[in-house]
């Protein structure tokens, strides 16, 4: 791990179960179709769209979060959860080995400080507790803010 003035370097391997029970690591992002991470490079930076003929531009599709949180299977068929709470724009680089059961993790941020919680439990619903009782609960929003009568 690198943590420097203008840049935090971060990598890392998960550990998973592999083969055909193999699913990697979900969570990070919510511009995907499956819970699980394929391949690729994960932008995590809020922004809104800046007038409505950005909405249809890919880089103004975020939603006002980002939540650098991530979570497994263990080999041992617990669960653990990792938190990076970096305030700085940042890419993860996820590259998946399905046959050893390894996922390759590198996070790239443009600075700033970071902490990292790393959280297990028997299941994903304890670990996803642990997550909340760090960070809070996310809130709902009331129907008249939506509009809806």
């Amino acid at each position: 791990m690198v943590l420097g003035d203008y840049l935090n370097v971060i990598a890392g391997i998960a550990h998973t179960k592999a083969g055909d029970s193999f699913k990697g690591i979900m969570g990070l992002s919510d511009t995907t179709d499956d819970l699980f991470l394929g391949d690729g490079v994960y932008s995590l930076w809020t922004r809104s769209k800046k007038t409505t003929k950005d909405i249809d531009k890919i880089h103004y599709t975020s939603s006002n979060g980002v939540h650098p949180f991530y979570m497994a299977k263990a080999t041992d068929d617990s669960w653990y959860g990792v938190y990076t709470n970096l305030a700085a724009a940042q890419d993860w680089w996820i590259e998946n080995k399905e046959d050893e059961g390894l996922v390759n993790i590198t996070t790239i941020a443009a600075g700033g400080l970071g902490d990292i919680w790393i959280m297990t439990g028997k299941t994903p619903n304890e670990v996803t507790m642990k997550y909340h009782a760090l960070v809070g609960k996310p809130l709902l929003t009331p129907m008249w803010a939506l509009g809806w009568g």
